[in-house]
């Protein structure tokens, strides 16, 4: 989900991150049906708003 890209070195910002993706891949597989995680995580890499909503809708 690019955390590697980050050029933050932060402690904080990073555990935030990744409580951030760990909670909507939580979220994503229950939503995934008959479509593997990498198509899925595709699929909303490219729209990071859908997956906000997701967040916000939990």
């Amino acid at each position: 989900m690019g955390e590697d890209r980050s050029r933050s070195r932060q402690p904080n910002l990073l555990a935030n991150l990744a409580l951030i993706r760990n909670a909507l891949l939580s979220l994503l597989s229950e939503r995934l049906g008959e479509q593997s995680l990498p198509q899925f995580r595709e699929r909303f890499c490219s729209t990071p708003k859908q997956c906000l909503a997701i967040l916000a809708a939990a």
